[in-house]
């Protein structure tokens, strides 16, 4: 547990492995914690400001492309 990560095709089988027994816990939450990660060691884990930056300048240079994005798109179809 100490790698895996949100998402992916760990999260992906979580999920499916919840939609299948859901009736059985009250929440999502609730299965998390007696199902998956029943002998884990929990943590909470808060965003650096460095990370927040680094997301920040991400989201940025994503959201600058898009329009190139759109015209590469149209331009083949």
């Amino acid at each position: 547990m100490d790698t895996a990560e949100e998402g992916g095709a760990w999260g992906i089988a979580i999920l499916a492995n919840y939609l299948q027994h859901k009736e059985n816990y009250n929440s999502f939450d609730h299965f998390l914690t007696e199902q998956v990660f029943i002998e884990e060691e929990m943590k909470t884990l808060k965003p650096t400001e460095e990370g927040v930056n680094q997301f920040t300048y991400y989201m940025e240079k994503y959201e600058a492309i898009l329009d190139i994005e759109s015209v590469a798109i149209e331009k083949l179809y």
